[in-house]
């Protein structure tokens, strides 16, 4: 399966992940729909809840020399 970052915009799973917040739907259901595992979910909540404004799933590749 691709990258979540690959399959979903920014602000598709912010919104999931605002649901989230307010209660509308549950994590598992999320999960399935991003298609990840829950210890990942869990970091995007986090994540998410840390500074919502500025909350992406980019990454950025870290080189080693």
């Amino acid at each position: 399966m691709a990258h979540l970052h690959k399959r979903f915009k920014d602000s598709q799973v912010k919104a999931l992940l605002e649901k989230y917040g307010k209660g509308e739907i549950e994590g598992k259901y999320i999960e399935q729909i991003l298609g990840i595992k829950r210890r990942r979910f869990c970091e995007l909540v986090k994540k998410y809840k840390e500074d919502p404004d500025t909350f992406t799933i980019k990454y950025k590749r870290i080189l080693r020399w």
